[in-house]
């Protein structure tokens, strides 16, 4: 993910599950997840998804993580294990406040939804 001259204030996490290569239309499913978080910036190339969430204001002055600065890339990656794709979410923000655990479960609802 692009690094910025305020690189000292991010945090960046990264996480991944696996799952069957049958699930159909999984970008998809992918997007419509997070469309209902409210991202913005939503962009989709092949088997790669980014999209942003929060201001700069919101890191500043919101308690909530989901008003925070954010940039995710959610990839899906073959294995080389024939049933399987790995679906690869990383995350960069400002300020990182529970960052981690609110990234964290948001990646774990998104297993689940799929």
């Amino acid at each position: 993910m692009p690094g910025s001259r305020w690189a000292f204030w991010k945090h960046a996490e990264a996480s991944e599950f696996g799952v069957t290569r049958y699930v159909p239309n999984l970008v998809e499913q992918i997007k419509v997840f997070y469309l209902a978080r409210g991202v913005r910036r939503f962009a989709v190339a092949g088997n790669v998804l980014r999209f942003t969430r929060g201001s700069v204001l919101g890191s500043l002055f919101s308690p909530l993580a989901a008003h925070r600065r954010q940039r995710f890339e959610i990839r899906i990656e073959d294995t080389g294990q024939g049933r399987t794709v790995r679906v690869r979410c990383e995350f960069l923000g400002i300020f990182p406040l529970l960052a981690r655990e609110s990234f964290q479960l948001e990646v774990q609802e998104l297993e689940g939804f799929i």
